[in-house]
């Protein structure tokens, strides 16, 4: 019976599918070319996210590298929690708030990097430590509006609010909204309070002067007087202001070389240097102490005016400052002597190689030029030799 029997089947376990490597050679290069094409796949996925993240990371850190870490912190995590009591009986009686203010593009930022330079004056220090551009104390508070600047790029995207604000066309608005004085309903001790606790958090309150430049100051200043007086014993005055202007056609080109004010006509930049001037004139004789200067003048004697100034602010032991000390002179060794050159050279050039803007010159000298006389500086549109042989 065996022998009669057929071949024996043994039982076993089935050998395992054919992997890619043992696949023959067109099924294996399938495979391989389909587990390929999945991992481009997913990395093609991948590839949006990781340039968003790369494209944010490098954003952030270019505004990290011009603002610093404040930037990021909110609104009200940079303000301290202190009282109107605190501040009016406490603080301010031992203190000397002294405010910078002018045209933009005007020289505010030349004469504060000077007078921050002694050590009993506290500042909000650079733009990388304080997170304001230019360490302009109007951005760093919410009790008055900051007019569009800083706005200016956002304004000209699409769905912005043009003409609204910004440098060189705020002041055209109505006087009410930009020309603030003691009237205003939002002169208060809350305001003072809300103020002092947004700037306080940037100074350094151990000093005895404390310094704030914006240049819209020239057209707050009777506002920013009341404010801070608040609770004050008359007749003396926390608050002191500084004001320098700039030549109104060489103001008018340094806002041109600006992305944000290049749609803007001199005839309209000079227009409203004229405005910003006229409220500072009517305002200078209301307040209690106020200084008032050109850019021309300060860069030609920079020490003369630092030695001044600082005996204004209080600085020093009562005396007055040598321009020759070695203090007054380190303070001023970056201030360059014609800051006006590059601008005077080229609008010589224009009007002197053009009949059609000679004709320009003339009429903004007519529309403005006894206007800019009247504010007291002692400019004049034509003062320029180059445009003797045009007028």
């Amino acid at each position: 019976n065996a022998a009669m029997a057929g071949p024996v089947k043994r039982k076993g376990r089935k050998p395992p599918p054919l992997g890619a490597e043992d696949a023959p050679d067109g099924e294996g290069a399938r495979a391989r070319a389909q587990s390929g094409s999945r991992g481009t796949h997913w990395a093609l996925q991948l590839l949006p996210v990781l340039v968003f993240f790369g494209f944010a990371a490098v954003v952030l850190g270019c505004i990290y590298w011009k603002f610093g870490w404040k930037i990021f912190m909110s609104p009200d995590s940079k303000r301290l929690r202190l009282g109107v009591a605190e501040w009016q009986e406490q603080i301010l009686p031992l203190k000397t708030i002294v405010m910078i203010g002018g045209p933009h593009r005007g020289g505010t930022t030349v004469l504060w990097e000077c007078l921050r330079q002694h050590e009993d004056v506290g500042d909000f220090g650079t733009t990388f430590q304080s997170g304001s551009d230019f360490s302009e104390g109007i951005f760093l508070q919410d009790v008055y509006p900051q007019f569009g600047v800083g706005g200016e790029i956002q304004s000209m995207m699409p769905g912005g609010q043009a003409g609204k604000g910004g440098m060189g066309k705020y002041l055209f608005a109505e006087e009410e909204l930009v020309h603030w004085t003691e009237e205003h309903p939002l002169v208060s001790e809350e305001s003072q309070a809300r103020l002092l606790n947004s700037f306080g958090y940037h100074w350094n309150l151990s000093k005895r002067v404390l310094l704030e430049k914006s240049p819209p100051n020239m057209h707050l200043g009777r506002f920013l007087q009341a404010v801070l007086n608040q609770g004050a014993p008359q007749p003396r005055s926390v608050a002191r202001f500084v004001f320098i202007s700039r030549h109104p056609i060489a103001n008018a080109l340094a806002h041109r070389s600006l992305r944000e004010c290049r749609d803007l006509s001199i005839t309209d930049l000079v227009h409203h240097w004229v405005i910003a001037h006229e409220y500072l004139a009517e305002d200078f004789r209301r307040l209690d102490f106020a200084r008032n200067l050109t850019l021309e003048a300060f860069a030609q004697d920079p020490a003369k005016h630092v030695a001044e100034l600082w005996e204004f602010m209080g600085i020093g032991a009562g005396g007055a400052w040598d321009p020759a000390s070695s203090q007054v002179q380190a303070a001023v060794q970056r201030v360059r002597r014609d800051p006006n050159a590059k601008y005077r050279g080229a609008y010589c050039r224009t009007v002197t190689s053009s009949e059609e803007d000679a004709k320009g010159h003339q009429r903004l000298v007519r529309k403005f030029n006894s206007r800019v006389q009247d504010v007291g500086l002692g400019y004049d549109l034509n003062e320029w030799h180059c445009l003797a042989s045009i007028v």
